[in-house]
């Protein structure tokens, strides 16, 4: 089996540090630093991301983290920011030296969804590094082959489901 499905404690993943959004001198950097990194760039949306995962705290998980198991560490190669998001969230101490105004956003945020590092995050594991990168890819590359609902779909669906 290429990949296993597990549920597993957000302490006990890990970001990468070689991950595509970070540029080279992040490589070995401490977890604080990349989130940080995440942060002080607003196209990644990390504050909206956290949002997001605040209102629907209570739906299941729509994507699977891809986690790469070293054997040594459990290093998620897809759903940096969505770990970032959670562990920002459990920790918000991570920026209370950096952005004051977003530290109480996620005290606020964290007061609602109350988890802790151990809440569980539904992951897809595999020892095979290029089995991961090809799920990045057609995630990434591909968009999953998914095509977004027209305007007119959305509209139709939303009657449907007031009936």
């Amino acid at each position: 089996m290429k990949f296993v499905e597990k549920k597993i404690p957000i302490d006990k993943l890990f970001l990468w540090d070689e991950n595509a959004r970070f540029p080279d001198q992040y490589y070995n950097s401490d977890e604080k630093e990349l989130i940080r990194y995440f942060l002080s760039k607003p196209n990644f949306k990390i504050k909206e991301f956290i949002e997001e995962i605040a209102n629907d705290i209570d739906l299941p998980h729509l994507e699977k983290v891809v986690v790469w198991d070293t054997s040594d560490k459990l290093i998620v190669l897809e759903g940096n920011r969505r770990l970032a998001g959670y562990k920002l969230l459990v920790n918000p101490e991570i920026v209370q030296d950096i952005d004051k105004k977003l530290h109480s956003f996620l005290i606020e945020k964290k007061a609602v969804v109350n988890i802790d590092s151990g809440f569980l995050l539904d992951c897809l594991v595999s020892e095979d590094k290029d089995q991961c990168y090809r799920y990045i890819d057609r995630k990434h590359a591909k968009g999953n082959n998914q095509v977004n609902w027209l305007v007119i779909s959305k509209f139709t669906m939303y009657k449907k489901w007031q009936c």
